[in-house]
């Protein structure tokens, strides 16, 4: 990954690095054993269920981290307040 492509996905929440990784939202459900909806579903809120946390570390060998997954899930709930 080059640069400019690494420092574009500094503003990326974690389901769209997650789907950078993979390629696209099929190979995201693919890869996590879910149905293409559940991915169409954590698009629309904006991050992986925080069940889902370790998941998405181990299988994109870190790509996405867990405690970004959580940090994520816990400002959405603090926005909701």
């Amino acid at each position: 990954m080059t640069t400019t492509r690494k420092n574009a996905l500094i503003n990326l929440g974690c389901i769209d690095v997650a789907i950078e990784h993979f390629g696209n939202r099929a190979e995201l459900a693919r890869a996590m054993g879910v149905s293409d909806q559940n991915v169409y579903n954590w698009c629309k809120r904006g991050t992986f269920p925080t069940a889902n946390a370790l998941e998405i570390e181990r299988i994109s060998n870190g790509a996405v981290k867990a405690r970004d997954v959580l940090l994520e899930n816990e400002n959405l709930e603090t926005d909701k307040a």
